[in-house]
């Protein structure tokens, strides 16, 4: 299993996305085969060699439900929200808005709305690694090494 690690201050986070259908395939595959999440990595523009986060589809637990006019809704659409909810906290932690709810509207999430696993897809954009490094553990207490 590939881990990345943190890159470096100075890759661009604002990279246009995939687009809408592409975000709605991953979705669908996700959800056939009961991923909790799915990440679609692309190659770096300011690091060569590495790959960086380009879009991604969450389908875990959610912890908290911040949900603007649910009643309209359809499951699968509120799936698709929650994705795009954690890239939009993800985008206002990056920017240092320190007060999310006062800034923004009600179905907006706040990092203490995140369980683990939304926390942990979420630090997922962050990351930047080369293709074909692992992150290994050595022994039952995971005494770790990276390997190339």
């Amino acid at each position: 299993m590939a881990l990345s690690a943190p890159p470096s201050l100075e890759e661009p986070t604002h990279l246009p996305s995939p687009g809408k259908q592409f975000r709605n395939q991953l979705a669908a595959v996700v959800r056939s085969i009961n991923w909790i999440y799915a990440i679609f990595w692309s190659i770096s523009t300011s690091r060569p060699g590495f790959l960086t986060w380009k879009d991604g589809f969450y389908n875990g637990e959610i912890k908290t439900r911040k949900i603007a006019n649910s009643t309209d809704l359809t499951a699968d659409q509120l799936v698709l929200d929650r994705s795009e909810q954690l890239r939009e906290l993800y985008q206002s932690l990056l920017s240092g808005e320190c007060d999310h709810r006062a800034r923004r509207p009600a179905a907006a999430l706040s990092p203490e709305d995140l369980g683990d696993a939304e926390w942990y897809y979420t630090v997922c954009m962050t990351y930047a690694f080369r293709p074909g490094q692992g992150y290994v553990c050595t022994s039952p207490k995971h005494n770790s090494t990276l390997t190339e």
